[in-house]
């Protein structure tokens, strides 16, 4: 038995960080471990047979098989809404418009009201020593 498509999202995106930059590489990770059998079935099918009848069916079965690439970006979507699995690349952070500041600090970067408050404190820890 499979497993939810919320279980397998959860996995890729835990074990395979490159899928938290791309749902097409999320999707293609998902049907490579939990569909492969289905994608060869139906690429078994279309290379033996050349009734368009018949190739039609069996994509059909296929797409009706793996999880829809829409599902897989909601359900990735709704993990990153929970802070959880957040992209890799600040570029994508920007792209999905998530909270530049809450990635930072996921990922262990400084913010920039931390550099600011770091800048202020040293000019006072400077402007104190030179009264000292």
């Amino acid at each position: 038995m499979k497993m939810r498509l919320l279980d397998q999202v959860k996995e890729m995106l835990y074990w395979k960080q490159h899928t938290r930059n791309s749902d097409i590489y999320l999707w293609t990770e998902i049907v490579m471990k939990w569909y492969w059998n289905d994608f060869t079935e139906f690429l078994h099918v279309v290379q033996n047979n050349s009734d368009e009848d018949t190739v039609r069916h069996a994509l059909n079965k296929f797409m009706l098989e793996v999880p829809n690439q829409d599902n897989v970006k909601r359900v990735r979507a709704r993990y990153n809404s929970k802070g959880k699995f957040l992209p890799t690349k600040i570029e994508i952070v920007r792209k999905r418009r998530l909270n530049e500041d809450k990635w930072k600090i996921a990922m262990g970067y400084p913010t920039k009201k931390f550099a600011e408050a770091v800048h202020t404190h040293e000019g006072e820890i400077k402007q104190q020593s030179k009264m000292l």
